[in-house]
């Protein structure tokens, strides 16, 4: 089961990649909103504190989206380290993120440019 790389952002539907995604605490502060960076800022703006009250609700439930969005950003930064493979037919040896082929761009040879003899240097590419 692979699960997608992309999010739909809540006010423009369009498809993002998490890493540009932010979520930002709803009208009523129990469930969260999906933004890109540029509705993030609008979203900002437009919510910006105007009375003491609603200022005092939405700081700790942005501060514990952040918290969040920072600890997912940390086992991300884990998860993503590159392969090393290897092109069968031109013998060329480099890198490459593979939760990102697929997603951000195809999985091809850097030198030669075919994708149907790459395998990974220890082992068999799926």
């Amino acid at each position: 089961m692979q699960l997608s790389k992309t999010r739909k952002c809540d006010q423009c539907t369009i498809a993002t990649p998490f890493e540009n995604i932010k979520l930002y605490p709803s009208k009523d502060a129990k469930s969260y909103i999906s933004l890109c960076r540029e509705c993030g800022e609008q979203f900002k703006k437009r919510a910006s504190p105007r009375t003491g009250a609603s200022s005092v609700k939405s700081v700790p439930a942005v501060k514990a989206a952040e918290s969040k969005a920072s600890q997912a950003k940390e086992q991300q930064q884990k998860a993503m380290q590159k392969e090393a493979l290897v092109c069968l037919h031109c013998n060329y040896k480099f890198k490459a993120d593979m939760d990102k082929a697929g997603v951000s761009y195809n999985l091809r040879c850097p030198y030669c440019g075919r994708k149907d003899e790459l395998r990974m240097r220890n082992s068999l590419l799926p």
